[in-house]
Formats: structure tokens, sequence, C-alpha cells
């Protein structure tokens, strides 16, 4: 371990920095972590998986850190796959490090929540602290199309998500309500950007993706079937096209 964020780096290439979303870890990457042709740098964010907690869970504040361990490991330029929450860290990331070429935003958006998705954050907190086994026995298995058919993964996940503390959860879900937009950005760097976007996506709904980009002519989008787990949902296709996009 390196500062206080745990991290895999496996691979010989260029390097990639993988940031796992929202009640994950470092383990989601698994399959697209061998991606031929790449260096995976994998990381657990603070206070999941084997990293430390944090104090400040900003988006701004943990982009820093990884930043921070970055530099300590010596990467001179990288591309960045985030999912979901990862994705808004890779956000800030890409607006504050020159050394960024890339980023896949996997079932992510760039811009900041509506009040009532803010809301609902605030909310979600609140039903962590009192009981977090139940939140993620409801929560877990809706960010699936079809969770029926993903019985093994989502009891993995959950195990995985158990372990994180409930006060970290509801401050990560508060974070993630205060975090900015990031539409300008988007545009200006919209060739170096690829969105993957769940057909059935609860998170992160279809008809608003398109909305909010149907100006940006460059940016690509690609809709692919399932919900909000793209990488589990449809792996081979999802693999392919981050493939294809990261060696252009």
């Amino acid at each position: 371990m390196t500062s206080e964020l745990n991290y895999s780096r496996v691979g010989e290439g260029f390097p990639v920095v993988f940031l796992h979303g929202f009640l994950e870890d470092l383990t989601m990457w698994r399959h697209l972590c061998a991606l031929k042709g790449i260096q995976a740098i994998c990381i657990d964010l603070p206070g999941h998986g084997e990293s430390m907690e944090a104090v400040d869970f900003s988006m701004h504040s943990i982009a820093d850190k990884i930043i921070h361990l970055l530099d300590s490991i010596e990467v001179n330029e990288y591309h960045i796959i985030g999912h979901s929450m990862g994705g808004y860290i890779g956000l800030e990331i890409l607006s504050k490090d020159p050394r960024v070429q890339k980023l896949v935003l996997l079932n992510s958006n760039f811009w900041s929540d509506t009040e009532e998705k803010k809301n609902n954050r605030k909310r979600v907190a609140s039903v962590v602290r009192r009981n977090k086994h139940l939140f993620l026995y409801e929560a877990i298995p809706n960010l699936f199309f079809r969770p029926e058919q993903y019985d093994s993964e989502i009891k993995q996940l959950i195990a995985s998500a158990k372990k994180i503390k409930s006060s970290t959860i509801a401050e990560y879900s508060i974070a993630m309500s205060q975090r900015f937009s990031f539409n300008e950005l988007v545009e200006r760097r919209q060739n170096d950007i690829l969105v993957i976007q769940g057909e059935n996506d609860a998170v992160v709904e279809l008809a608003v993706m398109r909305k909010v980009t149907e100006n940006l002519q460059q940016l690509q989008i690609v809709i692919l079937p399932g919900g909000h787990m793209s990488h589990i949902e449809a792996p081979q296709i999802c693999g392919e096209w981050i493939a294809n996009f990261l060696v252009r």
C-alpha cells in the first residue's frame, strides 16, 4: 500500500486507472482490467475495500488523493475508467490533472444532481445510518435490469458492501449530492470521453442522457443492454468498446 489508498497494478502497456463506484471496491474490475495492452491500476476508494477512511468525502478531495497516489508511483500519463461515482471522481481528476488522456464514464454522468436527486441522496444517508443491511439488500439488486439473472453477482456485491461502514456510505451519498457540474469540461474534451450507458439504467436514465448530450456531436455514447452494471450485464461488448476507444 502507498499512502492510505490500496491499489493493484497489473499488466504491461499504457496506464489505465480504474475507479469503482458507490458500494464497490477494486475487485469489480477483475474482468475489464485484463484488457490487452494496458497497465491496469485499480484503486480502492477511501473507506472501500482495504483503503483507509477519508476525513473529507467530497469528490474533489478524493480526486486529490488519487492524484497524489499516482504521483507517488510515478505515473506520467494515463487514461481513466470510472464506474458511476468513480466517473464523478474521474471528471474531477480530468479537470485538474493534465496527465489524463482519455476518460470512460461507465454508467455515470457529468451534470450535477437535481433538487429531487439531492433529497433522495440525503434520504439514503438517513436510511443507511439506521439500517445499512436493509438498504444494501434493496439498493444493489435494483442496479440490474433483470436482477434475477445475477443472483451470485448480487450476493458478492452485497457481501463486499457490508464491509463498508454505515457512516462512510452516508457521507459518500451526501458528497455525491454536492458535486459540481462538468458540462463545460465535457463539451471541451468530448473527443477524449466515452460514455457507456445502460439502456434500462435506473440510476442514469437514458432519456436524460440523450437530452443533455443532444448538442455534443463529438461525444461518443454507447448504449448497451441492461441496467447500471454494464461491466456485468454486457461484459464482452463493454470491454470491446472500451478497448477500441482507448487505443484509438
